[in-house]
């Protein structure tokens, strides 16, 4: 009931990041885009391209989330979005989760860090409101043998997430704002679509 249509390839129905420039949502793309909300499918715009990205955003309805990705006016990979494109999810009463890859927060090792994480969050708020931005931290390192960190000072495993709300309380957020950021905004999404 959750899916995106590519990660970072090209495929039948979609480009991913690694063509950034010359394809978007191909017909058959378009054509499961529909059906996927026919199906009451949450819709996952992560690892698109930005021409996937505006293709789907003009012919879906309903909300659209980008499961994990960040803000690219506090570090610009190609992984994360633009003002405008956090717009754009907003206005389809979506959400963002903000992700815990240290490459994504920062391109200053300084900087890849828990507090950074909550800079990128509290961004993306002051974008697109307190209802529209969430976690997706994109947890892997457990996957690869003798791996124990995700390299984010301050969050380096999933033990350390309450990290995350210190430091959003640090920047003035409230019990309120942060139940939306760990879950009720995300929650508002799925009991919308999965019905």
């Amino acid at each position: 009931r959750h899916a995106g249509l590519t990660w970072n390839e090209e495929n039948n129905y979609a480009s991913g990041l690694d063509n950034p420039n010359t394809r978007g949502l191909t017909e058959q793309g378009k054509l499961v885009i529909k059906k996927m909300q026919e199906l009451g499918m949450i819709i996952d715009l992560a690892h698109a391209n930005a021409i996937t990205f505006n293709d789907v955003i003009a012919l879906a309805n309903g909300p659209i989330i980008i499961s994990h990705g960040n803000t690219k006016a506090l570090c610009n990979h190609r992984r994360n979005y633009t003002d405008e494109q956090l717009l754009q999810i907003k206005e389809t009463n979506g959400v963002i989760g903000i992700c815990g890859i240290e490459v994504f927060l920062s391109e200053d090792p300084a900087k890849q860090n828990v507090a950074h994480l909550a800079a990128h969050i509290d961004h993306a708020v002051k974008v697109m409101g307190i209802d529209h931005v969430g976690l997706g931290f994109d947890f892997c390192y457990y996957l690869y043998p003798g791996v124990t960190s995700n390299n984010v000072e301050g969050l380096r495993s999933i033990a350390d997430v309450g990290n995350i709300f210190i430091e959003l309380k640090k920047l003035g957020f409230s019990n309120q704002d942060i139940e939306k950021i760990k879950h009720l905004n995300f929650e508002r999404v799925i009991q919308t679509i999965l019905k």
